[in-house]
């Protein structure tokens, strides 16, 4: 079973290394690594000593991440493919117990569980936990997560298209939902381990998954994209205004309320964005 890792990069220099510091390091050692630089300031000159091929993609001006990780898919060479977003870094038997699970022919996805810590300070706020994949509902919640925990067999795009190129946020999500609309939840392994660390800020930073504009229109395109599944669009509309409510709560504590009260809804979930971003943050809570 061959095996490619897609890492997408775009002007994070130290972090980029790091990342690709831990897939170098795995105990079961992918057959490449592909790194789509989508549209850095300065292209990168990647040698190693290592015996995995490491096939480096610059694009000149940005496609924005779902062309990137679609541009890697179509060059993988793998069986199973892996996603690695530039700021988050794999535990060294990431791989190993991912391919573990693909030895089931059954299982076409498959997701770990994560360290989630600051960039700041290092401090692991908390670690997630397996769910049962059975009960939760991906119209209700994205429990599979980022896609720098997730692998899954190439194959599955003979059926379904790749990443969505007009999404600039939550382009995952949607993927994991066609993916279990297609072949089902048993078509999917949730792993119960922690296999990798995953980075968030404390401050603004200016990350793309802070936009509020593009988490908006993520929205309004998704639930038109599934119309016509009429019994659980609701559902997916109020799990979609929670995204967007999260995504303002990270940057305006009052343009969140204002947000809300346009959009009225209840979820449990918004129970933990009544305190505020920094706040949540010291009590070792993330909004995700």
């Amino acid at each position: 079973m061959k095996t490619s890792v897609i890492i997408t990069t775009k002007n994070r220099e130290s972090c980029f290394y790091e990342a690709l510091h831990s897939v170098l390091e795995q105990s079961y050692l992918p057959n490449e690594i592909i790194v789509i630089d989508d549209g850095s300031d300065v292209e990168k000159n990647l040698t190693s000593d290592s015996a995995i091929q490491i096939k480096y993609l610059y694009n000149v001006e940005s496609i924005g991440v779902a062309a990137a990780r679609n541009m890697g898919i179509e060059k993988a060479i793998g069986d199973v493919i892996f996603f690695l977003d530039d700021d988050d870094i794999w535990l060294k038997d990431h791989v190993k117990n991912h391919v573990h699970e693909h030895l089931n022919n059954r299982i076409l996805l498959c997701f770990s569980q994560k360290n989630i810590f600051f960039n700041d300070s290092g401090n692991i706020l908390r670690t997630t936990s397996a769910q049962d994949i059975n009960v939760v509902d991906i119209f209700d919640v994205n429990f599979i997560g980022s896609p720098s925990g997730v692998s899954l067999k190439k194959n599955i795009f003979k059926n379904i298209n790749k990443f969505d190129v007009i999404l600039k946020a939550l382009e995952d999500y949607e993927l994991w939902l066609r993916i279990i609309q297609y072949f089902g939840v048993t078509s999917v392994s949730c792993l119960d381990k922690v296999t990798i660390n995953y980075r968030v800020s404390q401050t603004n930073s200016g990350n793309i998954s802070h936009n509020i504009e593009n988490h908006i229109a993520a929205k309004q395109h998704i639930l038109y994209v599934h119309r016509d599944n009429k019994e659980k669009l609701s559902r997916l509309r109020r799990y979609l205004n929670f995204c967007v409510l999260k995504t303002i709560h990270r940057i305006s504590y009052f343009k969140m309320l204002e947000y809300y009260f346009h959009n009225l809804f209840f979820s449990r979930k918004m129970i933990r964005l009544i305190v505020p971003y920094k706040l949540l943050n010291i009590f070792g809570v993330y909004s995700t």
